[in-house]
């Protein structure tokens, strides 16, 4: 946060200037003694005399008793509030022979309504100008954001500058005079900070769209919104945007700052809902949000008909809404441990400030000055800065959420693969055993008894008798078939290694392909659960070669490499095409699909391999120490 500050307050520094020490205040008149002078803020030089009713002419301030009712700005100050009163203000100023030149007397607030200088002649004749953001911008004496009036020193006598400020709206009316090149030099830097903040601003608005439109996450649209907005406000409120964006619209001008800052409101709003992850913590307090984003959108739309003064106040009180419900917001969003939302919340520490001085300075509780007129663009620069960063690192906490629900999607489909498989193989084992213990054993019962029967009987048929026995004993035979098939019982009786042995010389016993196969012995750290799945899947290999294949030669081998058992199966027949290898999902082949899923529960890897010459290769690598 330091670090997207210090930047801006280091222009700040820059921007701005050092009070003159090239005159003095005698008997309530500013006295510039020689031509070192620079600039100076008019306080004490100046009194301000109020008329509520705004029924005071020129004359009548000039003559007793309202002549000696002028009271100074040092003790008054120079803000007012927001009220509809007229306010008439007297400047005296006085020049010595070696300060004769050309001087500039600036109004340094561009939100004031209207305002009339009386400019004396030197002949006891005045020259009048009015000028105000309800009037023209081409009526102004001089062009520039703030309303200035030159002054052609050519006199050594004392003189009386007046003011009369009407209109209703926030009145702050701070008085600075400086020599022509100071003049220009703090033109220049206003410029630049300006064109600094506002700039910053308008391209994180352009970077920000172009997240919108590539993610389509309406987060980024309200912050677009936000920016823009706040962006148009600070530019109004500067006065460069009267100067340059709209010089001949002065009755937008008059409404634009309370139409951008409602607006920016309301935006703000939205992206917080969103930002703070609102609208999925607690509904009700999103429709909240949503309804104060209303109000505030509507409240712009009411600008026109709504006086001035009052829709000040109004911006005021939802300012100080906003401000409160926004940090209620923040503070529920940390409860509730959404951990982006502290980002925010730096963001607003860093904005409050320069809001709670300006609405300070709004009010009338707080004089203006360089540092209370541009703390309010420092704190939006810092705040859009600080939720810039907020916003990419909700992208990558939003990542690691979705990560982590993968994660445990996987574990959840792992989990429920491994009962299934498990339960397949139990079930398989029960029925195996029943088949080979039950229906088995009463066959070879049955056997027995006809064989004795057979013998013992002079009636009986031996053809007969010998054809029954070939069939009982073909069924015996198929039902230990189906038994071993269902369940390999020999892989608790002789072991991984001769089982795999003994199936494979079965299975090509009465086939027409030539196989090679090398089994080797992998030791005791290999659990039966482990041994169990490898024996499925060298089953279903053969049974794919012998199914699908087409093959003349096949090849076998199971080995261990390092902390790695590594199963090999290849033949030589049609092979499959390589586009059908790219696809994820094996579904449309119930055995190769099964083999994948073994493998992935014991957390190894399968390949699947073909070449332009045909043939097919089943590579399964599982490490012997699984994760737990």
């Amino acid at each position: 946060m330091r670090a997207s500050i210090l930047p801006l307050l280091l222009i700040i520094g820059w921007a701005t200037p050092m009070q003159s020490q090239s005159g003095l205040v005698q008997n309530g008149v500013f006295e510039i003694v020689n031509q070192g002078f620079s600039h100076h803020e008019l306080i004490d030089s100046v009194q301000v005399l109020i008329d509520p009713e705004g029924q005071l002419s020129f004359n009548d301030i000039q003559s007793p008793p309202y002549r000696d009712q002028f009271r100074s700005l040092a003790k008054t100050g120079n803000s007012f509030g927001i009220n509809k009163n007229n306010y008439w203000f007297r400047v005296n100023i006085q020049f010595t022979d070696s300060a004769k030149g050309i001087y500039y007397l600036e109004v340094g607030s561009p939100l004031l309504n209207e305002i009339t200088a009386y400019l004396p002649n030197g002949d006891g004749t005045w020259q009048t100008n009015t000028a105000g953001d309800t009037i023209p911008y081409s009526a102004r004496i001089i062009d520039h954001q703030h309303i200035a009036y030159p002054l052609h020193v050519t006199t050594t006598a004392p003189q009386q500058i007046y003011f009369n400020v009407t209109g209703g709206g926030a009145k702050t009316v701070p008085f600075y005079l400086w020599n022509s090149t100071e003049f220009n030099r703090h033109e220049n830097r206003e410029h630049m900070f300006t064109g600094i903040t506002t700039g910053a601003l308008f391209a994180l608005v352009l970077y920000n769209a172009f997240l919108f439109v590539s993610l389509k996450d309406t987060t980024y649209l309200w912050y677009v919104g936000y920016l823009t907005f706040i962006a148009l406000f600070l530019l109004n409120y500067s006065g460069m945007a009267y100067r340059y964006l709209w010089p001949s619209l002065y009755g937008w001008a008059n409404l634009a700052g309370l139409v951008f800052l409602f607006l920016a409101m309301g935006f703000g709003l939205l992206f917080a809902r969103n930002i703070l992850n609102i609208h999925q913590l607690s509904s009700r307090f999103s429709v909240v949000l949503i309804l104060s984003a209303a109000v505030s959108f509507l409240l712009a739309f009411l600008t026109q008909v709504i006086d001035t003064t009052l829709l000040s106040t109004i911006a005021i009180a939802m300012a100080l809404y906003v401000i409160a419900i926004s940090l209620h917001a923040i503070v529920f969003s940390i409860k509730s441990g959404y951990t982006p939302a502290l980002y925010v919340l730096f963001a607003f520490v860093s904005l409050i400030p320069g809001v709670i001085i300006s609405l300070l300075r709004n009010i009338g509780m707080m004089d203006s000055s360089f540092l209370s007129e541009h703390m309010i663009s420092v704190g939006f620069i810092s705040d859009a800065i600080l939720l810039s960063l907020a916003l990419a690192y909700r992208i990558r906490y939003t990542n690691k959420k979705m990560d982590m629900l993968k994660e445990d999607v996987v574990k959840q489909k792992e989990g429920f693969s491994h009962k299934l498989v498990n339960a397949q193989d139990n079930e398989r084992k029960y029925i195996a055993s029943e088949l080979h213990d039950g229906l088995g054993q009463n066959l070879i019962v049955i056997k027995n008894k006809i064989s004795r029967y057979f013998k013992s009987s002079d009636k009986a048929n031996g053809d007969i008798g010998q054809a029954l026995d070939q069939l009982i004993q073909d069924t015996i035979d198929l039902v230990r078939g189906l038994s071993s098939q269902l369940y390999p019982h020999q892989l608790e009786r002789i072991g991984l290694k001769s089982a795999l042995d003994n199936v494979i010389e079965s299975s090509f016993y009465d086939s027409n392909i030539e196989v090679d196969y090398q089994i080797d012995e992998l030791g005791e750290n290999i659990d039966s659960h482990t041994q169990l799945h490898l024996y499925r899947i060298c089953q279903e290999g053969i049974k794919n070669i012998l199914t699908h294949a087409s093959a003349s030669l096949a090849s076998i081998r199971l080995d261990k490499i390092e902390d790695k058992v590594r199963l090999k199966i290849m033949d030589n027949g049609q092979g499959v095409a390589s586009s059908w290898l790219n696809q994820e999902d094996f579904s449309a082949s119930f055995g190769l699909n099964s083999i994948k899923e073994r493998v992935q529960l014991l957390r190894g890897n399968t390949v699947y391999s073909t070449s332009e010459e045909g043939g097919f290769t089943i590579l399964v690598e599982i490490p012997l120490r699984r994760d737990a």
